[in-house]
């Protein structure tokens, strides 16, 4: 019979363990910390300075709102970093325990000087085929068919980075939605990179031209991601195993940086080893992986040489292991000292080439066996 203590710590338990269940369905959402943002109004809201993913709809409106700062004089500038963030989310009640910070350490937050508005465009005048440039603050909403300063944006940064071989995905700070939902039509637009980078976090100045009157520039921050798909782990491999086909398969994955790529073919790690043990859904890299050795250390190698028009063909001891195509060391059968020594190339199975007959260190440059 359960004594009333022992059933007093059951009712704990099953509270603790309801506790902890109602912690892991907690809807995690993430916040993605912006490097630079730009803000036109009273006050900087997590809106303008981050991207919000992941909550509740009702949620999500209600931490886009946060303030993080008052108004910012035009012209003026302020830094931001991730505990700003968690102290305005901790004062408006946010659950901290359920959301992820990450994204840049700091965000620099700025706020332009008013800029002359535009004229209205020139009649009948087509967008600059060169990508995205700013405009007038208030127009009349355009139909959902046409053309606007984000898709301008979106084919610029695409055909800087086209390759044929992998997608983009494209994301805008909302400091920019502005200046992106605007028409296209009747602008002359042209699209700046203020660096060289191609993927990651890129700012662009988008400058927008009417017939009359100075352009106005604008600055527009995305990240772009290249999608590529990759060669994975479909199971953990250890280190040293020759890798079979059922070991691996294609995952799509997301890059800001192309020297991040991994292998792209599963031909390319089929038939090798892994240098270290690879995890479950870990990527591979062309560096991680050997080529298996068709010839170890201390096998009897079978050695082909050609002298002039005569095959001349012995047999050896292999000093090192390798793989096809490797240069090791090998002994001859009946050769005693370190200078008689042979380099040689695999050729296949227990199967080496020497070149050169002739080639026997520190021995007589005629000497062939």
């Amino acid at each position: 019979m359960m004594t009333r203590q022992g059933h007093g710590r059951s009712i704990a338990v099953w509270a603790l363990l309801a506790a902890c269940g109602a912690v892991e369905n907690c809807p995690a959402g993430e916040i993605r910390l912006w490097p630079t943002a730009t803000v036109r109004e009273d006050a900087v809201r997590l809106a303008d300075v981050a991207d919000l993913r992941g909550f509740e709809q009702e949620e999500q409106a209600r931490l886009a709102a946060v303030v993080l700062r008052p108004a910012l004089p035009p012209g003026g500038e302020i830094l931001l970093s991730a505990a700003d963030l968690r102290e305005a989310m901790s004062a408006a009640s946010a659950n901290l325990a359920a959301i992820r910070i990450y994204g840049a350490s700091r965000c620099r937050v700025s706020r332009p000087r008013p800029p002359r508005d535009l004229v209205e465009p020139r009649p009948g005048a087509a967008a600059s085929p060169r990508p995205a440039p700013a405009a007038a603050a208030a127009r009349p909403s355009k139909p959902a068919a046409s053309r606007t300063i984000e898709t301008l944006v979106r084919e610029y940064l695409t055909a800087r980075l086209a390759d044929g071989k992998s997608r983009l995905e494209i994301r805008f700070s909302p400091a920019g939605r502005r200046v992106l939902d605007l028409p296209a039509e009747g602008f002359a637009v042209q699209i700046r990179p203020t660096s060289d980078r191609r993927l990651g976090m890129i700012s662009l100045e988008v400058e927008i031209a009417a017939a009359e009157g100075p352009p106005c520039v604008e600055a527009v921050l995305a990240e772009v991601l290249m999608v590529r798909e990759v060669v994975v782990a479909r199971r953990p491999i250890n280190k040293g195993k020759s890798i079979e086909a059922r070991d691996l398969q294609m995952e799509e994955r997301r890059f800001s940086d192309p020297a991040d790529i991994g292998l792209t073919d599963l031909a390319a790690a089929v038939g090798r080893q892994s240098v270290s043990f690879v995890r479950q859904g870990e990527m591979l890299r062309a560096e991680g992986l050997v080529s298996r050795p068709v010839v170890n250390r201390g096998d009897t190698v079978t050695i082909w040489a050609r002298l002039g028009g005569v095959e001349i063909k012995t047999t050896g001891k292999a000093q090192q292991a390798g793989a096809l195509g490797d240069v090791i060391r090998v002994r001859r059968d009946g050769a005693k000292r370190n200078q008689d020594l042979l380099d040689a190339v695999v050729t296949g199975p227990k199967t080496v080439a020497v070149t050169d007959v002739r080639r026997i260190a520190a021995g007589d440059p005629q000497e062939v066996w």
